[in-house]
């Protein structure tokens, strides 16, 4: 209690120091990264393609300039024209016939495993159109921008990665079979310490791709979501486990525990905003 405490008390003043030197920060944001630098990318079925045309529509509001990448999981033809046509949008097709069965979102919504390998496909097709993102922005199609201040890119160029904290440990949504997969995968003994770290949110994620740390998170992160006993061990659901977030949680808090800085930022203070789903 106390911990959680002093984490959201440190956040408000960081924060306020943040608000206080907005204009130096944010002039500094906006002379080192340009929009167009900027590669947003995002994935969704036919289930969620409402919730990502907002997304799509608030990127064109408030980030005008950047390149967004949306990866069909499943779209209709109607919604992917829409993406394509109206909010130019770059669609990609996610390859589920070279991905393992449980991939697919009629289990599990795929076990989230797709997330990371849909980020790695929107830094190829962006770099294959020529462009060399210096920050990517992976948000879910149930988020949206909410200000055009780089607030997000900013907190993501301190590191390798901005994730914000949730308030669930690591151990209370991390199977223990998965805990344990991944220390024989990756030879990292998961201590009793690590298990007390909050989770951080995989809604929306920051990636500096100039940082030497951020090329390694991303491809182990896809690596160790596509071994079924770490990322969807057998007894997962979504009331115990969170699947793409637990095995990114325990990279960040281990393997690349210095590439980062991050605390509990109170949502409403920044520049976009998680769970908006609309379907």
């Amino acid at each position: 209690m106390f911990s959680w405490l002093f984490q959201r008390v440190f956040a408000y003043v960081v924060l306020f120091f943040f608000r206080a030197h907005s204009l130096k920060l944010l002039s500094k944001a906006r002379k080192g990264l340009k929009s167009s630098d900027l590669l947003i990318v995002t994935a969704s079925d036919w289930s969620h393609e409402k919730s990502l045309i907002q997304l799509a529509e608030s990127v064109r509001k408030f980030r005008p300039q950047a390149t967004l990448i949306a990866v069909d999981l499943g779209l209709s033809k109607q919604y992917r024209e829409r993406l394509e046509m109206q909010l130019r949008a770059t669609v990609v097709d996610f390859p589920f016939s070279s991905s393992p069965p449980w991939f697919r979102l009629d289990q599990l919504s795929g076990s989230y495993a797709w997330k990371p390998k849909s980020i790695l496909l929107g830094i190829d097709k962006a770099r294959s159109l020529g462009m060399e993102p210096e920050v990517v922005l992976w948000m879910d199609a149930g988020c949206e921008f909410s200000k055009s201040s780089p607030i997000f890119e900013s907190l993501t160029k301190r590191g390798a990665v901005f994730a914000n904290l949730t308030r669930g440990k690591i151990g209370e949504w991390t199977l223990a079979s998965s805990c344990d997969e991944f220390s024989a995968a990756t030879g990292i003994e998961i201590r009793p310490e690590t298990l007390a770290i909050p989770q951080v949110s995989a809604a929306a994620i920051g990636f500096n791709l100039e940082h030497p740390m951020t090329h390694g998170v991303l491809s182990d992160w896809a690596a160790l979501s596509g071994e079924k006993k770490i990322i969807s061990p057998d007894g997962a659901d979504k009331n115990n486990h969170r699947f793409d977030q637990s095995v990114l949680s325990l990279l960040l808090a281990t393997k690349y525990a210095t590439s980062w800085k991050t605390h509990l930022w109170p949502q409403r203070l920044l520049d976009f905003r998680v769970h908006q789903d609309v379907d």
